[in-house]
């Protein structure tokens, strides 16, 4: 789907920049854990 309005990464209302860092450190957090469990492959 996609909407003009809201298909951006510019800075606005719809999309805050700061929000991409915590993304990454959560999405990093798994990838870690996994890692810890099953070992570097």
């Amino acid at each position: 789907l996609y909407h003009q309005r809201v298909a951006t990464f510019e800075e606005d209302d719809v999309y805050r920049q700061n929000d991409a860092e915590g993304f990454i450190r959560l999405n990093a957090l798994r990838l870690k854990i996994y890692s810890q469990t099953f070992g570097a492959e």
